[in-house]
């Protein structure tokens, strides 16, 4: 049964004057941590089904922020793929796009590996990095940016939790080394609307990880672009504030335990204006 929907606000932004073509609508989510129990795979395909019911929304594509697995094992990327399928073939009745999160193991892993595999068959034309691994799309003038982990090119030997953790799977693999390419050949000069993801976020937890000089490194990357919104995932909650005058979103999970959790669903206009509602 589909639980009421319950609007928690909404955020309006106009930073773009040109006019885009219709609107986009897509859904942002994180951290869905397929586990391999039976009872955490039910809640998530209760959370694509639900997902699957807005269509009056009429998503054009999900977007999944990281954590697509706990444990980065075969049976949970396996969960995970059968669940959200690519193209809408599968339960999710719409295409997806994802990053890697910390949980989603090392550079030689089994989801790693899956990204740069399905990333030869996404529903939209996307853009690459040297691995087929970070990537970019455009959607009726907008220009999406999907790195992964967290825009960086190495991890910082300065952050707080440098010395807990010496496996790959901190790496960001050069994101943002990507992220600048791709503004440069995709956007340009254009001003056209920019809106990117990763996993790691603004949360104090995530600076544990995502240092200070990480983040002035990748702001001065994108100063000088039309940046309407950036989504993350990693602590499992829906908040908001301002970085930079950039409105930054944590996206939610889409299982809280053995409930439903939360997901976003957001409109980017024909004004190149995003607006976002939470679901919950």
């Amino acid at each position: 049964m589909m639980r009421k929907r319950i609007w928690i606000g909404m955020f309006f932004y106009a930073f773009w004057a040109v006019s885009c073509g219709p609107s986009i609508h897509f859904i942002a989510t994180s951290d869905p941590h397929f586990n391999g129990t039976e009872e955490n795979y039910q809640v998530n395909c209760m959370a694509v089904d639900t997902m699957n019911q807005l269509k009056d929304f009429g998503p054009d594509f999900v977007w999944v922020l990281g954590d697509l697995t706990d444990g980065a094992k075969e049976k949970e990327w396996q969960q995970y793929t059968e669940v959200y399928g690519l193209r809408g073939e599968k339960r999710l009745r719409y295409p997806v796009m994802e990053c890697f999160g910390n949980h989603d193991g090392n550079i030689d892993g089994i989801v790693r590996k899956g990204i740069q595999a399905r990333n030869k068959s996404r529903a939209f034309k996307i853009h690459t990095d040297s691995l087929g691994l970070h990537y970019s799309w455009d959607i009726k003038g907008v220009h999406f940016v999907n790195l992964n982990l967290y825009p960086a090119d190495g991890w910082d030997p300065t952050c707080e939790w440098c010395k807990y953790f010496k496996e790959s799977f901190r790496e960001a693999q050069n994101s943002l080394t990507f992220l600048e390419q791709d503004l440069h050949e995709q956007v340009g000069r254009s001003k056209r609307p920019v809106v990117l993801a990763f996993h790691l976020g603004y949360d104090d937890f995530s600076k544990l990880w995502w240092t200070e000089s990480d983040r002035k490194a990748f702001y001065e990357v994108i100063k000088d672009y039309n940046i309407i919104a950036i989504f993350h995932g990693h602590n499992h909650a829906v908040t908001h504030q301002q970085w930079r005058n950039i409105p930054i979103w944590s996206v939610g999970s889409p299982q809280s335990g053995k409930k439903l959790g939360t997901f976003l669903l957001v409109k980017v206009n024909r004004k190149g204006e995003c607006q976002v509602k939470p679901y919950q």
